[in-house]
């Protein structure tokens, strides 16, 4: 359970109890290597993945939180964190925010405290972003509008005034800011549209409503030179002070003197009307204003102040507060702005607002400059009064927050991705994003480590449609490979969706067309806790100690600022080189070590420094990097062509040039184009190699006691061997197996001359591993061996155990475990080498049918005999072929004693996609990605022996299988215009669900509150299909001086 946090004590709430400060500090270096063996072996639950839990649609009950935490529980996960959200699903009977709401809230804070399980919580209704129904227009998101006057300064002298329309606005709610005049050019007198600057609308975020991210390039100075007669003098904007008597603004003419054609713009705000979503309609109102810190004081108090006087009476339980991905644009007015504008970029804001009509004040490179500060100052604005404020009231009340740092806002990604205590990142599953191109699990991560925040989260394995039925642990675990890669250590399931109903309903609620439904009624969920204790020790090791990063990217300060993914960055990022990315707020942070590197109070270091994105270069961010040049930084950058704001203009671009000679007058500052020529004079190697010329993501992780540990995955279904180098040397490798916890010495490595160490890396299909350096373990006196290679022999073409050959070390030989034919060439360190004939394994035999399996739940009734295997989709029988669950094979096998300290191995073959292996009533493994094979020696006695596998597949094909009846117990809406979602969503959830009974159509067994396939999809292959084998292999002694 959570222990008190002596630092962060709420005032207000001095009841309520806080996460150790090990969770809330900074990443620690500290660990030592012997406490990391024994943690790594049995991690601490904070190293246990969450999970997303979403109440949907107002369908809650107590008896389904009960369950639904308690399989939570018994699989592994540490905690969740709670949504309710509403999405193209009839409402049920609990209100949001009603008391009957907040009952089942304190009762499932009461099961989660019982069960050892942490409450998190989403801020609002619906997943984005902050708002409810208790906020009003004056406390909601703004948006500057207009309306434009032209008129004559003899019609305004006559009739002491003139009649300015309010703008256009949303809730009935306006307020004036100002109305400004300005001579109305001398093309617009003609007639002609007024000339405005490129891409204005977006310059000024004049887009509420947009669901787009504003792409960099919409932000470039433009390339066209306004015509003279289209320039507004800045000196000629005139402020008009009246009193408005309806909407006639009475003025004194002799403001106007001086020209007798003007234009008037009436300025005022409105809400933008933005709500959050997908929301019910008792949770669903106006996002507040990000820019205002009142705003996000009312939401509390209406709405989580009262959870937090519930969670003091479970300590420890409620823990955490989310902001999910902002995904509710753009505003671009608040109270104040003029005051802070000012106070920020050093002159005022209101004779400048000609700009947002997309007109050119004084000149459009001034007029450009306006715009960039004005988004610059909304941008720091909400940093700090949305996301760094939620952060300061999460910590008052004894919680910590967890910000996903991005989305589709006006606001600096990479600032975001600083505030909170634990940024997060988010990856999807489906086919059309490549993992690869997702770069915000990045984002994240290296915010946290330059922050010193220890916990990097993950909105993980987002799924659409499709694959949020044929996603199983198998398909998710190279996923979750690349991005603990990237420095995720804390997985957050997308999503479990509460099961408000009985047992009967199955497989239940579903989250629509999103998420891949990781909950109780799925068929694989009650198996799946070696792969949470997978991800459990990997996330361990990644939440360990520090992490080491060569290089530093830094980008110039533009708002929006969106990051970019690993193939993205320029200069590319250079083969076996690791790398961060954030802003430039943080070089004020930084300082020198001794040894050139690049250092954070946070302890974080890099070698070199990279600006990108910084063509307009802030005299700021110019003197911050002077600083570290002159302390003996490594720098790149690209010489700037100006100041990006108005602000000391034209001076400041003067400033900024003497600056930059200054920086390009010291060795250790270059350009971008010479990122490999200044690696090279730094004599700063690959940190690693894989020795295939690959460029796989890796994770290093070191600590104060002199250990390193590298985190490897091979994320192709078949073995790799990998002759990879490590920038480590003097100390004896091991290889850490996440998926077993086993620790053991690496046979196969030698140090190189350069004073790395190259390791052999046999990894099975999807095999990731930690290879890990501890001081004390020097190189040792056993025969080392620097490479192994194994070439089949032609008549074998197909290796059991999914490996032909397995090395170990033991004691001080290095031996190999051999399961086919064929010959080994073994090179000692010293370049000796040795060619050894194999024949292939002691003992292999396959245990064909026939086969007894039992089906489970809605399969056939008695047993079914396979006399050979084959996949259950392909079988006669109706029972069979659509059947999802478990079922189990049994099988007699005679076997004669053998030798104990040979390893013999159960080989399943192909298996879809679980197996659970038993001998002679023995639980022996659950086995859920390649190679399905397990040692069952010690196991297996003289004469009988009963072979048992249970094998659980997808829900997919019960749920086609059922399509295909002719009857319906359910009616599904139809949508004209709705191409996503016609036809697939209930108009209503039937009694029979409601009151837990089974499905009244013969033949129907399933109930899902989507619907995801039609009755002609293809079955997916399932089942045991083998071949299964017995097999004994080879022991060969490869030590060079046997």
């Amino acid at each position: 359970m959570p222990t008190k946090n002596p630092f962060l004590v709420s005032m207000k709430y001095p009841f309520i109890i806080l996460l150790c400060s090990s969770l809330l500090g900074s990443a620690s270096g500290s660990a030592s290597s012997d406490g990391l063996e024994d943690r790594f072996k049995v991690p601490p639950p904070i190293a246990k993945p969450h999970t997303w839990w979403h109440w949907f649609a107002g369908h809650v009950s107590k008896e389904g939180i009960t369950k639904d935490l308690e399989a939570m529980a018994a699989i592994g996960l540490g905690g969740f964190q709670v949504f309710d959200v509403s999405l193209d699903t009839p409402p049920g009977p609990v209100r949001y925010h009603s008391p009957e709401w907040y009952d089942l809230m304190q009762f499932a804070m009461e099961e989660s405290e019982r069960l050892g399980l942490e409450f998190g919580f989403h801020n609002c209704a619906g997943w984005s972003a902050t708002g409810g129904p208790w906020i009003t227009p004056e406390n909601s998101m703004k948006q500057v509008v207009w309306n434009e006057t032209k008129a004559t300064f003899t019609e305004i002298a006559k009739e002491g005034g003139i009649d300015l329309h309010e703008p256009e606005h949303r809730k009935d709610f306006y307020r004036d800011i100002v109305v400004l005049a300005f001579p109305t050019p001398t093309v617009e007198e003609q007639g002609a549209e007024p000339y405005r600057l490129e891409n204005w609308q977006q310059k000024g975020f004049h887009f509420p409503h947009a669901r787009l991210t504003i792409h960099p390039s919409r932000l470039e100075w433009g390339t066209r030179t306004a015509p003279p007669q289209a320039v507004v003098a800045l000196e000629s904007v005139r402020m008009l002070k009246g009193d408005f008597a309806g909407e006639r603004l009475r003025i004194d003419a002799q403001t106007l003197e001086g020209a007798e054609n003007w234009t008037l713009l009436r300025f005022g705000y409105t809400t933008t009307g933005t709500m959050n979503s997908p929301a019910a309609d008792e949770g669903q109102g106006l996002e507040i204003d990000k820019m205002n810190r009142a705003a996000m004081d009312i939401h509390w108090e209406h709405l989580i102040h009262r959870l937090l006087e519930q969670g003091a009476q479970h300590p420890g339980t409620f823990t955490n507060i989310l902001i999910d991905s902002f995904e509710k644009n753009y505003q671009n007015w608040t109270e104040g702005l003029d005051t802070e504008f000012e106070e920020r970029r050093g002159y005022p804001l209101i004779p400048w607002m000609v700009a947002l009509t997309g007109r050119v004040i004084e000149s459009t490179d001034q007029s450009e400059r306006f715009l960039w500060d004005f988004r610059q100052t909304i941008g720091e604005l909400i940093n700090e009064n949305y996301f760094r404020y939620f952060h300061e009231k999460a910590n008052k009340h004894g919680l910590y927050a967890a910000i996903e740092p991005y989305g589709m806002g006006n606001f600096d990604e990479f600032g975001a991705a600083l505030e909170g205590d634990m940024p997060m990142g988010e990856f999807w599953t489906r086919s059309d994003m490549p993992q690869q191109e997702n770069s915000t699990t990045k984002l994240a991560a290296s915010g946290a480590n330059i922050s010193g925040k220890r916990l990097v989260g993950a909105e993980a394995f987002t799924s659409v449609f499709d694959k949020t039925w044929t996603n199983h642990p198998r398909s998710l675990k190279p996923v979750a490979d690349f991005h603990m890669a990237q420095g995720v250590n804390r997985m957050i399931f997308h999503t479990y969706v509460h099961q408000p109903w009985g047992d009967p309903i199955t497989p239940g609620m579903n989250m629509g067309r999103f998420g891949f439904n990781f909950n109780r009624n799925n068929t694989w969920f009650s198996k799946s806790e070696p792969f949470i204790q997978y991800l459990t020790r990997t996330q361990f090791m990644i939440q360990e100690g520090r992490q080491r990063v060569d290089l530093l990217y830094v980008y110039g300060a533009n708002t929006p600022a969106d990051s970019h993914s690993r193939e993205q960055m320029r200069p590319a990022v250079p083969r076996g080189f690791n790398y961060n990315k954030t802003g430039h707020q943080v070089l004020t942070r930084a300082r020198v070590a001794p040894d050139g590197d690049i250092l954070f109070p946070s302890g974080a270091r890099f070698r070199v420094l990279i600006m990108t994105g910084a063509e307009r270069m802030r005299l700021e961010t110019a003197t911050a990097l002077l600083k570290l040049a002159e302390g003996g930084a490594n720098i790149l950058f690209d010489p700037p062509i100006a100041t990006p704001g108005l602000t000391g203009f034209p001076q400041s671009d003067l400033q900024l040039k003497a600056l930059v000679e200054q920086l390009y007058q010291h060795p250790n500052v270059r350009r971008t184009n010479e990122l490999a020529a200044l690696l090279a004079d730094i004599d700063l190697q690959p940190d690693f190699d894989d020795g295939n010329g690959g460029d796989p993501p890796f994770y290093h992780g070191y600590n104060d006691d002199g250990a390193h540990w590298y985190f490897i995955a091979n994320d192709e279904p078949h073995t790799q061997t990998l002759h990879a180098t490590f920038r480590v040397g003097g100390m004896t490798p091991e290889i850490w197996d996440p998926e077993t916890g086993t620790i053991r010495p690496a046979p196969i490595w030698a140090f190189t001359n350069d004073g790395r160490c190259r390791v052999q890396l046999d990894l099975y299909p999807e095999q990731s591993v930690f290879v890990v350096f501890r001081p004390g373990r020097e190189e040792d006196e056993h025969s080392v061996i620097a490479s192994v290679e194994f070439e089949p022999a032609e008549e074998d073409e197909s290796p059991a155990l999914n490996s032909a050959v397995r090395y170990e070390q033991v004691g001080s030989r290095t031996v190999a475990w051999a399961s086919q034919t064929g010959r080994l060439t073994v090179t000692a360190a010293d370049g000796r080498t040795e060619s050894l004939k194999i024949d292939g394994p002691l003992y292999s035999r396959e245990l064909g049918g026939p086969w007894e399996v039992r089906f489970g739940r809605f399969g056939p009734e008695e047993p079914v005999l396979f006399p050979e295997l084959k996949a259950w989709n392909e079988h006669p029988d109706e029972a069979v072929r659509f059947f999802s669950g478990t079922a189990t094979y049994r099988k007699t096998v005679d076997w004669k004693t053998h030798q104990r300290e040979q390893p013999v191995y159960l080989d399943l073959g192909v298996v879809h996609e679980i197996a659970e292996v038993f001998v002679n009533g023995q639980s022996v493994a659950t086995l859920w990605k390649p190679p399905f094979s397990v040692e069952v020696g010690q196991y297996l006695q003289s004469g009988q022996n009963a072979i048992e596998v249970r094998v659980t597949n997808l829900q997919v094909n019960r749920i086609i299988g059922d399509e295909q009846q002719s009857q319906s117990a359910v009616q599904w809406r139809q949508q004209t215009g709705h191409q996503i979602t016609n036809g697939r969503v209930l108009t209503e959830i039937p009694e029979w669900v409601v009151e837990n009974h089974e499905n009244p159509i013969p033949g129907r067994h399933t109930f899902f509150t989507f619907r995801y396939w039609e009755k002609d999809a293809p079955l997916l292959e399932s089942g045991l299909i083998g071949p299964v084998r017995l097999i004994i292999p080879q022991y060969i002694d490869i030590s060079h001086d046997r």
